[in-house]
C-alpha cells in the first residue's frame, strides 16, 4: 500500500508521488528516452521485477508515465514520460548536480551505465564556462552513442551520431569513469589509443572546462 506523508503542504504532496525509494531513477532512465521493462531492470540492479511494475503502475496512475508501443522489429511495450514527467528534468538534473559533492569514486558494490551520461553531463555543466562557445561533443560509449551540443552557454544532449562534431571519442566504460574520475589523463588516453579521439583538441579543452573535469588535452 502507498503511504502518504498526510500534510498539506506542496512539498510532502510532491513526494506522496515521487518520493518512494527507486522512483526518481526510474525518471532518471525515462528522460534519456522511453525505455522496455528489461532496460530499466538491466539499469536498476539490485530491484525487484515485482517493485519495478509496482513503481511503473504507481506513476502511470499519477500521469508521469505512459505506455506505449514500438516496432523493434517486433511489437514491444515501451514506457515513457508524459508532458508532466518532463517537468522533472530540472528537479531531477538539480539534485544529481547536488550530488556531485557526494560522488569522488565508485564504491566496491556500484555500476554504471553510460545511458546515464545526458542527465549527469546536464548536471556537471557549468553555464558561465559555455558562454560564447559553439560546439558540438560527440561521445560513443561501449556502443551508446550521444552527443552535447553548447551554444553560447546552453546545453543539450541528444541520443544518436552527429554528422559534423567539434570532436568525436569513443572509449569502453572502464576509459570513460577513468577521465571522468580523473584517474586517466585526456592526453595520455589519446597516445596511448586507450579511446578513440578525432578532432578539434581545443574543443576538447573547452568539454573539459565546460564538465569541470579540471583537464587540458
Amino acid at each position: 500500500m502507498k503511504h502518504s506523508y498526510g500534510q498539506f503542504c506542496t512539498l510532502a504532496r510532491a513526494l506522496d508521488v515521487i518520493g518512494e525509494r527507486w522512483t526518481f531513477l526510474i525518471v532518471r532512465d525515462l528522460l534519456c528516452g522511453p525505455k522496455r521493462f528489461k532496460d530499466l531492470q538491466i539499469s536498476l540492479d539490485g530491484m525487484g521485477s515485482n517493485l519495478l511494475s509496482e513503481r511503473l503502475k504507481s506513476l502511470e496512475r499519477s500521469g508521469i508515465i505512459a505506455k506505449a508501443e514500438t516496432r523493434t522489429p517486433a511489437i514491444t511495450k515501451i514506457y515513457q514520460l508524459t508532458k508532466k514527467g518532463c517537468e522533472l528534468e530540472p528537479i531531477i538534473v538539480g539534485i544529481a548536480s547536488w550530488g556531485l559533492k557526494y560522488i569522488k569514486k565508485p564504491r566496491g558494490s556500484d555500476h554504471w551505465l553510460p545511458h546515464w551520461n545526458p542527465i549527469a553531463f546536464k548536471a556537471r555543466f557549468l553555464r558561465d564556462k559555455a558562454k560564447d562557445v559553439h560546439d558540438v561533443y560527440a561521445l560513443e560509449v561501449d556502443g551508446y552513442s550521444h552527443h552535447l551540443a553548447v551554444h553560447d552557454g546552453e546545453l543539450m544532449v541528444q541520443e544518436g551520431v552527429h554528422l559534423n562534431p567539434s570532436f568525436s571519442l569513443k572509449a569502453s566504460s572502464k576509459e570513460f569513469c577513468g577521465l571522468a574520475e580523473e584517474t586517466l589523463n585526456f592526453e595520455y588516453a589519446i597516445k596511448s589509443k586507450a579511446i578513440s579521439f578525432e578532432g578539434n583538441l581545443d574543443a576538447l579543452s573547452r568539454f573539459s572546462r565546460i564538465f569541470g573535469l579540471n583537464q587540458e588535452a
